[in-house]
């Protein structure tokens, strides 16, 4: 039991959650006026296995349909077989009940952060919303990662970041989301799911927004003084370049995977980066 807790997590991907939540923190400390809070370690806990838990399970109990052909299940993430539904719903429901708990023991602002996290989750996934069905509005939505360097930020400053730290969060959760989709383009397609990248059609298309969005990305944090961040975010211009320079042919699953895996090589740059740039 504790085990399939656990696994449904995708522990390999907590990175998604917990990287932009410490970043958020560094943030307040360097460019903020922040202080202690107790709240930022009760969230440390929450954005590893809770948060993440509640995420893949709903995910894993709505895209049964999508799911179903998609060989990135067999080894890589987790398929819901029918008579599974009813446990992966009971995960759904403890988790949720886990962060409800939790978050009243938050501040209010971050409170009301986490309110609007909840929502673009559910709103995300649920019918009869279903939002990452809704080209455009599928890429909003995957706010809901990089909106925890968001909280990460308020816990410490108990204030909201200028907008101009929005636009490159926003920017990164439009080109990871996209990337993440591409390998899911057919078998999304066959289960009816519009989503940006089924929109958008051939890989090579969705591979050249990426390279787009990834540069804007880097010009958004040159902008507000990160260069940092700005140079760990053309290594993902040059594994794009490196995608789209494979054609068609090339492994989509694959290349998917090592991109999961260089999210660990870029904190390790990052961190380096920001030793040398601001210690």
């Amino acid at each position: 039991m504790l085990q399939s807790l656990f696994l449904v997590s995708r522990p390999y991907l907590w990175i998604y959650t917990l990287g932009p939540y410490l970043l958020g923190i560094w943030i307040g400390i360097v460019v903020g006026d922040a202080s202690f809070s107790s709240d930022a370690f009760l969230l440390l806990f929450l954005v590893t296995l809770p948060v993440n838990a509640f995420i893949y399970s709903l995910n894993d109990w709505c895209d049964e349909d999508t799911d179903a052909s998609n060989p990135k299940k067999d080894f890589w993430e987790s398929r819901v077989e029918v008579g599974d539904r009813s446990s992966v719903k009971g995960s759904v429901l403890f988790w949720f009940f886990i962060l409800s708990i939790s978050a009243l023991y938050l501040d209010s602002l971050v409170q009301k952060l986490c309110l609007l996290w909840l929502v673009l989750v559910l709103t995300y996934n649920l019918h009869p919303w279903r939002f990452k069905g809704v080209p455009v509005l599928d890429h909003l939505l995957a706010f809901i990662y990089p909106m925890w360097g968001v909280i990460g930020y308020v816990t410490i400053t108990h204030s909201l970041p200028t907008w101009l730290y929005l636009v490159p969060l926003c920017l990164f959760a439009f080109v990871m989301h996209q990337y993440s989709s591409i390998h899911d383009i057919t078998f999304d397609k066959q289960a009816g799911l519009n989503t940006s990248a089924v929109w958008l059609g051939s890989v090579d298309r969705n591979l050249l927004l990426c390279l787009l969005l990834s540069l804007l990305l880097a010009l958004s944090l040159v902008v507000i003084k990160l260069p940092a961040l700005a140079l760990v975010s053309l290594c993902y211009f040059l594994f794009f370049s490196f995608h789209y320079l494979q054609g068609e042919d090339g492994d989509s699953l694959k290349l998917y995977q090592y991109f999961v895996w260089g999210q660990y090589l870029a904190g390790l740059m990052l961190y380096i980066l920001l030793d040398i740039f601001y210690v």
